[in-house]
């Protein structure tokens, strides 16, 4: 069974605050578009982050650039998007851990911060 492919989008300043809005109201408002097959921002206010198809512990959806909890270390880890895998990845600092789902919990994003 394949994943749903979900984007969530943030907008605002290119080094500051960015809002959460809708791929379709990113879509309206130009501040996306296709590049061939590929889903890209028009300019350096818009982040795009994909759906990585996971849910954490308490049933949140898991994007890219979320702010995860790993219930078996206490530790924080930032959700990535690796090429050289091919597939989404756990970050701390330059280390990288690889478990998903159920042993999650979704606490915050890059955008927004932590919501603890």
């Amino acid at each position: 069974m394949m994943r749903p492919i979900e984007f969530r989008v943030f907008f605002g300043e290119p080094n500051g605050k960015k809002e959460l809005i809708t791929a379709e109201e990113a879509f309206c408002e130009n501040y996306i578009h296709f590049v061939g097959n590929e889903l890209r921002p028009t300019d350096n206010c818009t982040v795009i982050q994909q759906f990585t198809g996971m849910t954490g512990k308490n049933g949140v959806k898991i994007f890219e650039g979320d702010i995860v909890r790993w219930v078996k270390t206490n530790e924080l880890f930032s959700i990535h998007y690796s090429d050289l895998i091919a597939g989404f990845i756990m970050r701390i600092d330059e280390d990288y851990v690889m478990t998903w789902g159920k042993e999650l919990i979704v606490i915050g994003n890059a955008y927004e911060g932590v919501k603890e």
